[in-house]
């Protein structure tokens, strides 16, 4: 249904239930016409669970493979602990007649194995969400995304990464005592403050290739050779929304943003190399979203709230850390038991945040004020504009033109 005013569909929206039968009408926001996704409405709802347990399933089965896989890389990539299984003492002379050649290959051979690895997750995952889980609109298959994405990179990128070096040996003591973890983190944390360095100072490169788009110039250029340079222009975008969509590049800011903020205690200079990440990252993304890529479909403001509810579990980390370090290092267990209150302050701030704050649409009286304004003449609203101009299915659309043709 389109409403002429923004009033009408609001209050339509807030009268449900209709009827005494909840499943007579189900109403929710419309997504943009471009976007629905036509095929999941055929869907039957006992099928659509299925699939979705299915999909859980799948993703348990990734987190399975992933994590002895970004663990060997984490803890082999590092020359000094190959040195322990070379029975040719070459990796010992090695690291001593090389000790810088030694440190850089330490800092960047394991920050690339990682990338390498994780790059197969948002296409693994996209594949995942679309296959298994029922969506009315494409973007929310990167709602999904963001969600999975941020818990694999979260874990893998920086709790793993930590304590790589222990890691088989943390999973079993965390098994016989599970408060021990927080001891492993904060002692792996700071042993790798300076691997995430490295980490923030190679998203310059990634960011600076980002901004190439050589990919859809050469889609453009071989275009150009058997199509007009607006169809080859049309056909090189978008760009591939399984890395650089909305949900996949919001899950690895919000990652990186708390990574920074993890170790700001441990080592100090990351605030001015994750200040310099995030300033080329809004020249260079900010840019590129608004003026270089094509409009894509929003959800009003899911993504932004969703990050900010990530970051908060993100100080959960650090809260840990830090009283683990405390705790490691403190003369006593005040200085960690004092810290450790803290938590219970961030999980009642997390409780409010999800509770208290009314995001997704205006409230009733900024609604009355509008529309009054409105009326008057005092304010006018620009409207969203839509990809289409219509919900008719793309099929069903065509075929009507061929009618009207015949």
């Amino acid at each position: 249904v389109t409403f002429r005013t923004r009033y009408d569909a609001t209050m339509a929206l807030r009268f449900i239930p209709y009827t005494s039968d909840l499943a007579e009408f189900k109403v929710s926001v419309a997504p943009d016409p471009a976007d629905v996704e036509y095929i999941d409405m055929k869907q039957h709802d006992l099928h659509a669970k299925a699939w979705a347990i299915f999909g859980w399933f799948l993703i348990f089965l990734m987190l399975v493979f992933f994590l002895p896989t970004v663990g060997f890389i984490g803890a082999f990539a590092n020359v000094h602990n190959l040195a322990p299984y070379d029975t040719t003492g070459t990796i010992s002379s090695l690291i001593v007649k090389h000790p810088k050649q030694v440190r850089i290959w330490n800092g960047f051979a394991c920050q690339m194995g990682l990338n390498l690895v994780l790059s197969f997750l948002p296409t693994t995952l996209v594949l995942i969400t679309t296959l298994c889980f029922q969506h009315k609109a494409r973007s929310w298959f990167q709602r999904d995304l963001q969600k999975f994405y941020f818990f694999f990179l979260l874990v893998f990128q920086l709790l793993v990464v930590s304590m790589a070096n222990t890691l088989a040996s943390s999973v079993l003591d965390t098994v016989e005592d599970p408060l021990s973890l927080i001891g492993r983190l904060a002692a792996g944390m700071s042993q790798s403050s300076t691997f995430f360095l490295t980490v923030f100072a190679s998203q310059w490169t990634v960011i600076s290739m980002e901004n190439m788009r050589f990919v859809q110039f050469i889609k453009y250029r071989l275009g150009t050779r058997t199509q007009a340079p607006e169809e080859a222009k049309a056909a090189a975008e978008p760009e591939d929304q399984d890395y650089y969509g909305m949900g996949a590049r919001s899950a690895r800011y919000t990652v990186l943003f708390i990574t920074g903020l993890c170790f700001v205690s441990l080592s100090p200079l990351i605030c001015v190399v994750a200040f310099m990440t995030f300033a080329l990252m809004r020249l260079v993304v900010g840019y590129q979203v608004v003026f270089a890529e094509t409009h894509k479909p929003d959800l009003g403001g899911d993504f932004w709230v969703m990050s900010l509810k990530q970051v908060q579990y993100g100080v959960l980390i650090y809260i840990l850390c830090m009283v683990g370090m405390l705790a490691e290092r403190g003369g006593s267990l005040l200085p960690a038991a004092l810290a450790g209150v803290s938590l219970i302050y961030q999980l009642n701030s997390i409780r409010v945040f999800a509770g208290r704050f009314h995001w997704a649409s205006v409230t009733h009286s900024e609604l009355v004020k509008l529309t009054q304004k409105e009326k008057k003449g005092e304010l006018t609203l620009k409207r969203r504009r839509a990809l289409r101009n219509t919900y008719v299915q793309p099929e069903l659309k065509f075929l009507e033109e061929d009618t009207k043709e015949d």
